[in-house]
């Protein structure tokens, strides 16, 4: 932050770099809580665009949601006053070996409920992938997932940026064809951790962009009741149906896939 530092928080450390920049871990000191300060991505991002950001995006805050408390700009740059969340990233714990289906059900169900509350705020994700799914594990209780980095991914300017924001491994194919998101745009990437979650592995593997694109116009070469025989054949159709190449045969909605589960 330029040595400086903003006169609400307290800057504890640098907590990472992404695509948006680097973000700081740092102490409401109203509140006394601690929070990540992320920057915005884009137009969103930039000194005096206070008009520019998604309705519903300030003020998110859901079980399953990272919440987003508030802006600030501090430098010439906006931030994002996210929660701090203690817990795994899904690939971290999923990476290499697959989980009990009954678990990757739970995180399902949570990440759809997420989805669902950010629908309700006229928002998508747009760059759901195993690192974007964290998991609280209580020691007592249920394991609980949170969706992180919500509504980051529709505020970049992707052709001004010369990239498509999300992982290539979990991004769908109407989005490597610089098609609009919408609800099952989501869904697919969901399914994709979903898949991951189950085998250890991901359902497209390939790297390149070019490549990454076409394995995504067909199903995964491994098909999941082959990989995971094990798992509820209905819970391993309707992860099925969200990876579906073509989004007019997915499962319809977060609701639909909500119902399913």
């Amino acid at each position: 932050m330029n040595d400086s530092e903003p006169e609400r928080y307290q800057i504890i450390r640098r907590q990472g770099a992404g695509w948006t920049g680097v973000s700081y871990l740092a102490r409401d000191r109203e509140s006394g809580r601690q929070v990540v300060l992320k920057p915005l991505p884009g137009a969103c991002g930039q000194a005096g665009n206070q008009d520019v950001l998604p309705t519903g995006f300030v003020g998110f805050d859901h079980p399953n949601v990272v919440a987003v408390y508030d802006v600030l700009e501090e430098s010439g740059v906006r931030y994002a006053v996210l929660g701090q969340v203690s817990g795994k990233s899904l690939a971290k714990l999923a990476g290499g070996q697959g989980q009990q289906a009954s678990w990757v059900r739970t995180i399902a169900a949570g990440c759809l409920d997420a989805l669902a509350a950010g629908a309700a705020r006229g928002l998508t994700h747009g760059d759901i992938k195993p690192a974007n799914i964290l998991i609280v594990e209580p020691p007592d209780g249920q394991a609980l997932a949170k969706l992180q980095d919500f509504g980051f991914a529709g505020m970049a300017d992707e052709k001004a940026m010369r990239i498509i924001v999300g992982d290539v491994h979990c991004l769908a194919p109407e989005r490597f064809a610089g098609q609009s998101a919408d609800e099952r745009t989501d869904l697919y990437a969901l399914g994709t951790c979903l898949y991951f979650a189950l085998t250890g592995r991901m359902a497209f593997p390939e790297v390149d962009q070019r490549k990454a694109e076409a394995s995504h116009r067909k199903p995964p070469a491994q098909p999941l009741a082959l990989m995971r025989p094990d798992a509820p054949a209905a819970f391993s159709a309707c992860v099925d149906r969200l990876m579906a190449p073509d989004r007019d045969k997915r499962v319809a909605s977060i609701r639909v896939a909500l119902a399913t589960l």
